[in-house]
């Protein structure tokens, strides 16, 4: 980050941004709520256990409603942390799963 405020500050040519990055979901919008559709396998969201069914209540401490802002909100740069807010099955109480996310490239898919 600083070496690319360096290179804007100085007007020199910087490497490209970093692809972009997740945990391995593929999400929904079911009645108001982000439901996990296909936790990819080998991926950190499938690691922790996450699961198809599985209801994201929130987001790094945001709430979320729309798959596309989870999703928006999940991806980052590779290496960093995310914490989810999850409900499995019909339980009440979420509880958070802190992640590390991945480049979306290396992630597998079907």
């Amino acid at each position: 980050m600083k070496a690319l405020l360096l290179c804007a500050l100085l007007a020199l040519p910087c490497a490209a941004a970093a692809p972009p990055a997740g945990v391995g979901l593929r999400l929904k919008t079911e009645k108001g709520k982000v439901v996990v559709v296909e936790a990819f396998p080998g991926a950190p969201a499938s690691a922790a256990g996450l699961a198809p069914g599985d209801v994201i209540v929130a987001v790094d401490g945001k709430q979320v409603s729309d798959f596309q802002a989870a999703a928006d909100a999940i991806k980052g740069e590779a290496g960093t942390k995310v914490v989810l807010e999850v409900r499995k099955g019909k339980t009440k109480k979420p509880f958070k799963v802190p992640l590390v996310r991945k480049p979306l490239a290396k992630l597998p898919t079907k």
